[in-house]
């Protein structure tokens, strides 16, 4: 005999009510995934690289952006832990073995993998924010800009040399005093020797 609509869909609203923990556990499940794979590429690139965009920072920016980094790291790593307990808790024992309490047990159990998966999900929501804004900080601010910095040259002069920084005195460019202007050549050098 065929199953009416109206036989059907209690049929389904039944089912609904009675795995209401096993429906929550399966997207929990599913969420422990996704942020155990955001923490994981978070990690890789933030620590195994280094950190070194932040290190090319201005000073004034690395300390917010390492402390940006940091916070964002507990924040996905709380999220992965609570979307784990939401989906498998931890076991327990119990003397109430009749179906009341395993029905009991299981509607309270449902409820609270509820609030673990939204307080991950809060928890994964605010890691990625930190990480979109620390990300987009590094983007804009950029690399320090170097302050110029005078070159170290060896200069060899018809009647000898001189080595010391590049200074731009008088008429042309001098070494030590000296004009560059009788130079056969200019060597930037990494410091003068001896």
């Amino acid at each position: 005999m065929p199953q009416t609509d109206a036989e059907y869909w209690s049929a389904k609203q039944v089912e609904l009510e009675r795995d209401q923990l096993g429906t929550v556990q399966k997207a929990a499940a599913s969420w422990t995934t996704l942020f155990g794979a955001i923490l994981g590429v978070f990690g890789t690139v933030a620590f195994a690289g280094g950190l070194t965009a932040v290190d090319k920072l201005s000073e004034s920016l690395q300390l917010p952006v390492k402390i940006m980094t940091l916070v964002a790291a507990a924040l996905a790593l709380t999220a992965t832990i609570l979307a784990g307990l939401a989906s498998s808790p931890f076991p327990r024992t119990t003397n109430d073995t009749t179906w009341q309490g395993l029905q009991t047990r299981s509607g309270n159990r449902a409820t609270a993998a509820l609030t673990q998966l939204r307080a991950a999900l809060g928890f994964g929501i605010a890691t990625a924010v930190l990480v979109i804004v620390g990300s987009a900080g590094v983007l804009i601010a950029g690399e320090a800009s170097p302050g110029l910095k005078v070159p170290t040259v060896l200069v060899t002069l018809d009647d000898g040399s001189v080595c010391g920084k590049l200074a731009g005195a008088g008429p042309g460019p001098t070494v030590e005093g000296r004009s560059l202007e009788r130079a056969t050549s200019v060597t930037v050098v990494p410091a003068c020797p001896g």
